[in-house]
Formats: C-alpha cells, sequence, structure tokens
C-alpha cells in the first residue's frame, strides 16, 4: 500500500535535511514517526536513514557522495507511487561455524576447569573472536552494498528510469562540495566512546557468539511502479 501522507512528509524531512534547513535531531523526530507507517517504502526508508545520522549529538547533513546519491534515490522511491517489495532470506557462512566452534570451546573449558579458573579468560577471548566475526561480517556486507550501491533500494535500472518518469517534478541536487570531509566527530572521540561497548562486549562474548551462530539475514529489493493510464 502507499501511504501518501507518510510519504510526503518523510521525504519533506530528508529535503530539508539535505539542503540544511534542518539538523538531524528534527530528521529524528520525522523518522521516529514514519516508523509506524503501514507502507513498506516509508518504514525502510526510515529504519535506512537511522543509520547515517547521529541522534545523540546534533549536527547539519553529514554525507559523502555514494551516501548523497543513495538519499536522492529514497527520494525518488517516496516521491512516487512505487511499492517497495523486500526479500528477506537466511543463509549459512563461515562465520557461523567459527562461532559455534568458539562457544562449543568455552562451554567445554568452563566444563572440565571450572569457570572460576578460566571463565572470564575464556569469555574476554570469545568476546574478542565475537568483535573480529562482527567486523569481517560488516566488510563483507559493505562489498555486497557496493555492488549495488548505485541501486538501492531499487531491483534493477529500469525500476529506476520508471520511477523517474513517473514524477517528472522529481530534482536531484548535486552533491555539495561543502559536505566532503564533514565529520559529526573526529575519529578520536568516536574511538573513545566505542570503547566501553566493546569492553562490554568482550565480557558478554559467548552470548553473543550464540547470537552470531544463526544464519545471518540478507536482504534484497524490487519497486513497481504503477502504469500510467
Amino acid at each position: 500500500m502507499v501511504d501518501r501522507p507518510a510519504r510526503d512528509k518523510l521525504a519533506r524531512g530528508l529535503r530539508s535535511y539535505l539542503e540544511e534547513k534542518v539538523t538531524a535531531f528534527d530528521l529524528d523526530e520525522v523518522v521516529q514517526e514514519s516508523e509506524a507507517s503501514q507502507d513498506e517504502a516509508v518504514r525502510v526508508t526510515a529504519g535506512a536513514l537511522w543509520y547515517h545520522y547521529d541522534d545523540v549529538k546534533d549536527h547539519h547533513v553529514v554525507a559523502d557522495k555514494p551516501e548523497w546519491d543513495y538519499f536522492h534515490r529514497l527520494l525518488l522511491l517516496l516521491e512516487s507511487d512505487g511499492e517497495l517489495e523486500v526479500r528477506r532470506t537466511r543463509t549459512w557462512t563461515p562465520r557461523q561455524f567459527i562461532a559455534i566452534a568458539f562457544v562449543v570451546g568455552f562451554a567445554a573449558a568452563v566444563l572440565f576447569f571450572g569457570f572460576e579458573q578460566v571463565g572470564v579468560g575464556a569469555a574476554l577471548v570469545c568476546g574478542v573472536a565475537s568483535i573480529i566475526l562482527s567486523r569481517w561480517h560488516v566488510h563483507s556486507a559493505y562489498r555486497q552494498d557496493c555492488e549495488g550501491s548505485t541501486l538501492i533500494p531499487f531491483g534493477t535500472f529500469g525500476e529506476i528510469r520508471r520511477a523517474r518518469r513517473s514524477v517528472a517534478w522529481f530534482k536531484k541536487r548535486p552533491y555539495p562540495s561543502a559536505l566532503a570531509g564533514r565529520q559529526i566527530r573526529s575519529p578520536i572521540v568516536a574511538a573513545v566512546l566505542m570503547l566501553p561497548w566493546l569492553l562490554l562486549w568482550a565480557l558478554f562474548g559467548p552470548l553473543v557468539l550464540l547470537v552470531q551462530s544463526l544464519p545471518e539475514a540478507t536482504t534484497s529489493f524490487s519497486v513497481r511502479v504503477p502504469t500510467a493510464q
């Protein structure tokens, strides 16, 4: 279904953010309100945008060229009447078998030597392994996104062309040179803020590995654009 009011509201919020008329906190309000829509395109767009701004520190738009193009494809979807179809599947990768091996090793070490003897150390080893597996997964997912980076959330270039023809008023703004190199916070500050989470993650490594032992979810998209009458 197409929830036209919700699409228009989210599209206005995103355009205002890209034009630096509003900041990340303003966009976040619109994104949170949009998550309740029954329109798949609205929900997916809102969920995707959440990863591209900071909801702790307010800021103007931060985006590199690929992100800028991605935002405009999301706008094209929202401003058209195209219906988004999402297919979710789960697949096994070597990462799941590695995670299972570490979980079994942790359980065996605790069983034979006792938690007081090896529990904390083994948990930290599992935590480090879990973080490495997570980074491996992120890198793999990033490579897949790059391969389809000129399409998402569409499935083919044909879908993009049909959507573009259906909204003659659609306009894509050129990438502003002022955004090149803009950051939300410095890499050093980001690393300091991440450190407590990494320590907590390492301590609860076996539990995280249990989750990582499940098949990984993969998502593909297609957009069905209604034929003009």
